[in-house]
Parts: structure tokens; C-alpha cells; sequence
């Protein structure tokens, strides 16, 4: 069985989510698990028609029953595909960065990302939070 990651090279957020990520997705190749990395486009969580058909295809082609862990500036965006891929696959969401609190989003954007992420909550079996801030916002 493999271990699926999902995650965004997206330098605007400097959150180091794909840092953990890779972190996890290490540990768990030193105990003996397969584990894929999938790296999506850097305009998550604003993301672009072709970064979310990429996104989809990478969904549609993972193996039913096989874990998908997804970094939360692709998670909380996603609720259709989730929506899918949950259907088939324990998803686990790898929290790092709470978008509501960023300065660098307008309360616009904020909003959009809440709506989206509350859509999204249902599709995770489990969350896991990398710091006290997203800790709390679970």
C-alpha cells in the first residue's frame, strides 16, 4: 500500500507546509512505507482551471483504499474533489497555516477560504494540526 501527499509549492504563504509534509512523508518511508508526493501548482489555494484539473487528475488516478494526505492550502480549496476521493480513500489533512488570520488576504479572500474549508471538513477522516494555531482553528 502507498501513502499519497498532496501538496502546493506555494512560496506566497511561506507556511512550510510541504517542509512537513516531506518531513512526515520521510519518516514514513524510514518505517518501511511507499509513499508518492504529489506537487501541485503554486496558486493554491487561488488556484487557476488547470492547476484544479491537475489537482482532479492526480485524485482520479490515486488507488482506491490507499491514504491521501493533503496539505491545507489544497485541502480547504477542494471540496468537490474531496468530496470523490473520499468516497475511496481514507483523507488525512495536514493543517498548518490558518488562512483567516493571514494579513495578506483581503476579507474577501478570507471569507471564500472559510466557506470552502467548512465544505471541505466533512472529506477528512482525520486532521493533523503542525503547530498551536491550527491546533485551535480544528
Amino acid at each position: 500500500m502507498n501513502i499519497h501527499f498532496l501538496i502546493s509549492e506555494n512560496a506566497p504563504f511561506l507556511s512550510h507546509g510541504n517542509v512537513y509534509s516531506n518531513r512526515i512523508a520521510e519518516g514514513l518511508k524510514a518505517n518501511g512505507h511507499q509513499v508518492s508526493i504529489y506537487s501541485l501548482p503554486e496558486d493554491f489555494p487561488f488556484f487557476s482551471e488547470q492547476s484544479l484539473l491537475q489537482c482532479k487528475q492526480i485524485a482520479e488516478m490515486i488507488p482506491r483504499a490507499e491514504p491521501v494526505v493533503i496539505d491545507n492550502t489544497i485541502f480547504g480549496v477542494i471540496p468537490e474533489i474531496l468530496q470523490n476521493l473520499y468516497k475511496h480513500n481514507p483523507v488525512v489533512a495536514l493543517i498548518h497555516v490558518t488562512f483567516t488570520s493571514d494579513e495578506n488576504l483581503t476579507a474577501y479572500q478570507r471569507e471564500m477560504i472559510l466557506d470552502l474549508e467548512r465544505r471541505a471538513q466533512p472529506y477528512a477522516l482525520k486532521f493533523i494540526a503542525s503547530n498551536t494555531d491550527a491546533s485551535s482553528a480544528l
